[in-house]
Parts: C-alpha cells; structure tokens; sequence
C-alpha cells in the first residue's frame, strides 16, 4: 500500500515544479503549505516528538543548504521547498538532496547537448524543482 505521506509529498513537488516552470519561483505560501502539512502529518500519525523532529530536520536542511544559497547554486525557493520535504521524511532528506542533485547534473548535461554543446558562456538558470521531484519519485520507491 502506498504511504499518505508519499502521496503528499509527490503532489508538493508536483505543484513546486509547475510553479517553478511558468515563473521561475516557488512560492512562499506553497512551501509555507508543505511545510504545515508535514508538520501536522507527522503530529497526527506519530504524535509531538516526531512533529518536533519534523520542524527539527526543516532547520537542518536549511543550514545545511544556506551555503548553496549564498554561493548562487540553489535558490531561496529550492531550500525551502527541500525544507518542506524534509518535516515529511525527517533525516531521509539527505537521499532527496543526493539524487535530485545527481539528476540537477544529469539534466545540465542534456541541456548542454541540446544547446549544440560546448562551453555555456553565461550562467545557466535550471529549474532545480525538476531534479527534486524526478528524486521524490524515486526516492519514494526506493527509500521511503
């Protein structure tokens, strides 16, 4: 049987990618809705402890990735839609944030092919949701 929560958390980073394609941005109000919903998931199902963990690996997450903001790697949106993740599968995060960023490459590689290869001259914008969602599939089959 398929897990609530992966249901879940496909469906967040099914809508952050759709966001992400027609703006370039996550928003703020959706990351704030996954966030809550993981949050009052894990109080529900496996009451205050895991709940304080939920909000616990959200503020990991974020420190852990605030280099990758300051550096221009990963987006404000990115981090808080990995954070918003993380309240559902807590230190499991750590194989999202691993195979979406193995898939972050992959897709730069296609991109650059698709270009006509070569040296990309400018900086390239990816939208980083797509590598966290294709990780949220497979990390949901294979981890979760």
């Amino acid at each position: 049987m398929i897990e609530v929560k992966l249901i879940f958390i496909v469906m967040f980073a099914g809508v952050a990618v759709i966001f992400d394609f027609k703006t370039f941005r996550i928003p703020n109000k959706l990351n704030f809705l996954g966030f809550i919903t993981g949050v009052t998931y894990s109080l529900i199902t496996y009451g205050f402890s895991e709940a304080g963990k939920s909000i616990l690996w959200s503020a990991i997450t974020i420190a852990a990735l605030f280099v990758l903001y300051v550096s221009g790697v990963l987006g404000a949106g990115d981090i808080k839609l990995y954070a918003a993740l993380s309240t559902f599968v807590h230190m499991k995060i750590i194989y999202i944030i691993v195979v979406s960023f193995v898939a972050a490459a992959l897709y730069g590689v296609v991109l650059v092919i698709k270009r006509g290869g070569g040296i990309l001259r400018e900086r390239t914008r990816i939208h980083m949701s797509l590598p966290v969602f294709a990780s949220v599939l497979f990390c949901g089959v294979c981890f979760l």
